[in-house]
C-alpha cells in the first residue's frame, strides 16, 4: 500500500477576536457624535469653521460689515477692586472679606452680514427670517 500523498496546509492567521466592549464603547461613540450633530445648531458651523471655534456655543453677533468671522471679547476671570487681573484666584481666596470679583466671560463670534452673505447664503436667508420683525 502507498502512503497517500500529504499536501502541506497553509497556515491560517489566527482571527483577533474583538471584544464587546469595545463594540459598545464604539457604538456609545457614534450615538453620543449623532446626538451632538443633531441638537448643535448647524446654521453657524461655517462661521464658527472660519474662525477655528468649530466645538464652541459661543453666541454669533451680525455686525454691519464685510468683515470675517473673529472671536472678540474677554474670557471669565477674577479681578481686584481696583481692576487688576487675579491670575490664581485660589492662592489669594481667604475667610470673610476679599478683595476681588468674578467677571462673567464676554467672549463671542463677530461676523460681518456682507461675508455671511457671500460666504454663507443659507445661513444669511435664515438670519434675514429671523430678524424681519
Amino acid at each position: 500500500m502507498k502512503p497517500e500523498s500529504v499536501k502541506p496546509v497553509k497556515p491560517v492567521k489566527p482571527v483577533r477576536p474583538v471584544s464587546k466592549l469595545r463594540l459598545i464603547d464604539d457604538l456609545i461613540d457614534e450615538i453620543k457624535e449623532g446626538v451632538k450633530n443633531e441638537t448643535r445648531d448647524p446654521s453657524w458651523s461655517l462661521v464658527r469653521k472660519s474662525c477655528n471655534a468649530s466645538g464652541s456655543s459661543w453666541a454669533v453677533r451680525v455686525v454691519d460689515s464685510n468683515s470675517s468671522p473673529r472671536i472678540h471679547g474677554t474670557p471669565a476671570h477674577y479681578e481686584t477692586k481696583g481692576g487688576e487681573v487675579i491670575r490664581h484666584p485660589n492662592a489669594y481666596s481667604k475667610k470673610g472679606r476679599s478683595n476681588m470679583f468674578y467677571c462673567s466671560s464676554t467672549v463671542g463670534i463677530e461676523v460681518g452680514i456682507d461675508w455671511l452673505r457671500e460666504h454663507d447664503p443659507e445661513t444669511y436667508r435664515r438670519y434675514i427670517m429671523q430678524n424681519a420683525n
